[in-house]
């Protein structure tokens, strides 16, 4: 269904004829304006849904990233701690030796 659009057609003709078009003219246009099919133009709540949808999708992202972040500093914490044990088992006897 097509939706109209909010206009004060007689005020809106009589600005096209103040401007210097003659009243058919302006009646056409008036016409080809009112009879616009707007009924695919974004509105308001659309506007207000994406936004909605938008925030839930960014918090979605958001938890995804919070939670492999926090995996990572995991594995880091791991492997630190594999990186000290083969630091103390191998390479400081090896020093130790050399010394």
């Amino acid at each position: 269904m097509a939706h109209a659009m909010r206009i004060d057609t007689l005020e809106f003709s009589k600005s096209l004829q103040a401007a210097g078009a003659d009243e058919k003219l302006a009646e056409a246009i008036v016409k080809g304006i009112t009879g616009a099919d707007t009924s695919e133009l974004t509105t308001k709540d659309d506007l207000k849904n994406t936004e909605a949808l938008l925030k839930s999708e960014i918090s979605e992202v958001r938890t995804s990233l919070e939670s492999q972040i926090a995996d990572v500093k995991s594995d880091l914490k791991w492997m630190k701690g594999i990186g000290a044990a083969i630091l103390a088992a191998v390479v400081i006897p090896m020093l130790t030796e050399l010394l």
